[in-house]
């Protein structure tokens, strides 16, 4: 039984080692046919360029010395296909990076700025801590009260306000407590400004006056208490009990799904359900909705010098933010800005590692046929000529790398499509990328292409 074992090991073993090899080769074959097309379209486009900066033309006889040249620079490519497929992976995945970051970098902006048109461009929201802070924290002593709803009331643009408090609160229903964010709101007005958030799947909203009504988002609705809590069931905050009015939908994006978690209550009973959180008065944070999107800068600041004013400090030191839609995506810009800026720097050392690779694979393919170039120069070869040759073989692994990488970043994006990641197809990034990894082929395949000119036609007698 021992040996059968073995033996059957070692053939399954066998197997797929052949299944491998066989794999390799037909990966091979791919690459062999997609290096061809690609030299001929490098080949179309070099013969355009070439009748357009000589104005003319190309004659039969120039025709054939370019074909003959770039039919030599695939040969030198595949002669050592491993050293050569394996110069293109380092382009591969150094453009392929570069053009991957680009594109999460970009579709993860295009996904905040429509994550926040629900925001509004038209609202603005004060809290009581300071953008100028490090963190963004709240500072103690940073408290925002009813009378500032009352000062901003009063100032011109304002179309509507509303204002809540806010805290972690335990949640019971049916026996099982958990702990969420509750939020305690005067009346319907924010439900007004953020119709476009709050969406009721059953029941009703919030009124202007109410008992002890709750408001109960998707999630604590829904799935947190592993059963369906429906309206006109009781449940208890912080040991208060409320009776449950309406249940909403979830709330759209990806941003939000800790929202789905909250439950609303009235203003005056979050106060009886907090304690001693709440100063009196105290609010957590205020909803301005302006009259004119065009304006809400300049209502910005209006804000700032009253509440400013009112707290008898500059409004430098203002220990309060008035927070815009603008701003939000400036400040996302900046953050993903940098992670893009780190992305990129990391593709490029990459991309730069390939490039030597294409330096090491010009140089060795110029020192093992010396005797081929002494004899091409022999044969009345130019220096530029040959160069040439050295050139578009370097240009060959960028522009084929390239190709690659735009293919597999396609791939990449179809596969972020199905697992809901941000990705951008932007055509001028793609273009871009391969653009760069030519351009690295070329760069990398100059000094080679230099060492080439040294050989005479006498060094070909050396390794004859």
């Amino acid at each position: 039984m021992k040996k059968i074992r073995e033996k059957m090991t070692k053939g399954i073993l066998t197997h797929i080692f052949n299944e491998f090899l066989s794999l390799i080769n037909r990966f091979s074959y791919f690459i062999g046919e997609l290096s061809k097309i690609t030299l001929n379209y490098l080949f179309i486009v070099f013969l355009f360029f070439s009748s357009l900066i000589k104005r003319k033309k190309l004659s039969s006889l120039e025709y054939n010395k370019y074909s003959n040249l770039l039919s030599l620079s695939y040969k030198f490519f595949v002669k050592n296909r491993l050293r050569s497929y394996l110069t293109v992976l380092g382009v591969i995945i150094g453009v392929s990076t570069i053009l991957v970051v680009s594109s999460i970098s970009e579709g993860l902006v295009k996904d905040v700025e429509k994550e926040f048109e629900g925001f509004g461009r038209d609202k603005l929201i004060v809290v009581p801590y300071s953008e100028l802070s490090p963190s963004f924290g709240r500072r103690i002593g940073n408290k925002l009260f009813e009378s500032d709803v009352e000062e901003i009331e009063n100032i011109e643009g304002v179309k509507s306000i509303s204002y809540a408090v806010w805290a972690r609160a335990t949640i019971e229903y049916e026996g099982k407590a958990v702990d969420t964010a509750v939020y305690g709101v005067n009346g319907k007005t924010m439900f007004e400004q953020w119709k476009d958030y709050f969406k009721i799947r059953e029941g009703r909203l919030l009124k202007d006056k109410e008992g002890f009504s709750a408001l109960l988002a998707y999630n604590i609705a829904e799935k947190i208490f592993g059963k369906s809590v429906e309206v006109g069931k009781n449940i208890k905050i912080n040991g208060i009990e409320f009776r449950v009015v309406g249940t909403l939908e979830k709330f759209p994006g990806q941003f939000s799904s800790t929202d789905d978690d909250a439950v609303y209550v009235p203003l005056e009973k979050a106060r009886l359900v907090f304690g001693d959180l709440l100063l009196k008065d105290e609010i957590n944070f205020i909803v301005v909705e302006a009259v004119d999107e065009n304006r809400v800068e300049e209502l910005k600041e209006k804000i700032e010098t009253r509440l400013s004013r009112k707290r008898n400090v500059p409004i430098e030191d203002k220990p309060f933010s008035v927070i815009t839609y603008s701003y939000i995506i400036e400040q996302t810009s900046i953050v993903l800005g940098l992670v893009y800026t780190i992305g990129i720097i990391i593709s490029s050392i990459s991309l730069f590692v390939g490039g030597i690779g294409i330096v090491n694979v010009i140089y060795s393919s110029v020192v093992e046929k010396k005797k081929e170039i002494g004899i091409m120069r022999a044969l009345g070869m130019t220096k530029g000529e040959v160069k040439f040759v050295f050139l578009f073989e370097s240009m060959l692994i960028g522009v084929f790398g390239s190709i690659l990488a735009l293919m597999l970043t396609i791939l990449i994006g179809i596969i972020s499509y199905y697992v809901e990641i941000p990705f951008s197809f932007n055509p001028l990034t793609l273009i871009s990328g391969i653009i760069y990894g030519v351009g690295v082929g070329l760069i990398s395949g100059y000094l080679p292409a230099k060492e080439a000119l040294k050989i005479t036609p006498m060094e070909a007698v050396k390794y004859g």
